[in-house]
């Protein structure tokens, strides 16, 4: 990572912007962190970005589960944790072996692919049936998994558990945001060693982290405020649409 006093105020900027976006994902906003994520590879190495990325989520959920973590519903959890576990242990093992000139490429390609699950998910519960009920276990195993993966190599599984849980046509929006939060605090906290022991979290870098909690607790806040007042399907739509082109230009740049 590099020196803290080397990076320009446009560097800087572009960083708040991150964080505040991370912050406003974990307000409900589950598309909105992939652009977080991409801005945050435009001023730190791909690999670098993903050991920064981290300790923000880490914080935000927390912080979340302050007010809203008592709205979970365990059973999607319990449903969904096991296999997520797993997918964490299967994406460190991926993440050493992923060569350092091919990793913006890889986050572009994952960035890509939940743009892609993100719009897929919408056209499977617009052509479903209304029917109460949660998700099948099966869907919560698969989804799960896929998740572990892509939260290990890119901190990129919202699209997933998003999917996975508005499969659940019970669920209302605060049950929605605590239940994320509480699946994230899980993984997130269970992969801060495995990527310390890869070297992406540093003391350096926990030091930058440290700079931007006002950012990311404004984030929360607005995601807040805005998810009573915008509707989350267009808001969503425009920023994935960013991301689409976030994650084309990192795989071809």
């Amino acid at each position: 990572m590099p020196p803290l006093d080397s990076l320009t105020p446009a560097q800087w900027a572009v960083a708040v912007l991150a964080a505040f976006f991370i912050g406003v994902s974990k307000a409900g906003f589950a598309g909105v962190g992939l652009v977080g994520i991409y801005l945050m590879t435009e001023i730190l190495p791909a690999r670098e970005s993903t050991g920064v990325i981290l300790p923000m989520v880490v914080f935000t959920d927390l912080w979340v589960i302050g007010s809203l973590g008592h709205h979970a519903k365990w059973e999607l959890i319990r449903h969904f944790l096991p296999l997520a576990l797993a997918g964490i242990g299967i994406g460190w093992f991926i993440f050493a072996l992923i060569p350092e000139q091919k990793f913006r490429f890889v986050v572009g390609l994952v960035i890509l692919l939940l743009v892609v699950a993100s719009y897929t998910r919408r056209a499977i519960l617009r052509n479903l049936p209304a029917r109460p009920g949660g998700p099948p276990p099966a869907a919560g195993w698969t989804l799960g998994l896929i998740a572990g993966v892509n939260t290990m190599i890119a901190n990129s599984a919202g699209p997933f558990t998003a999917m996975y849980l508005l499969l659940d046509t019970r669920l209302t929006k605060l049950e929605f945001v605590g239940t994320n939060a509480w699946l994230f605090v899980i993984l997130n906290v269970t992969k801060l060693p495995l990527s310390w022991s890869l070297g992406v979290i540093t003391p350096r870098s926990l030091l930058f982290n440290a700079c931007f909690i006002p950012a990311l607790l404004l984030g929360v806040a607005a995601g807040r405020a805005a998810l009573d007042r915008i509707p989350q399907r267009v808001f969503e739509h425009v920023l994935l649409l960013f991301c689409l082109v976030a994650a084309l230009r990192l795989m071809l740049g």
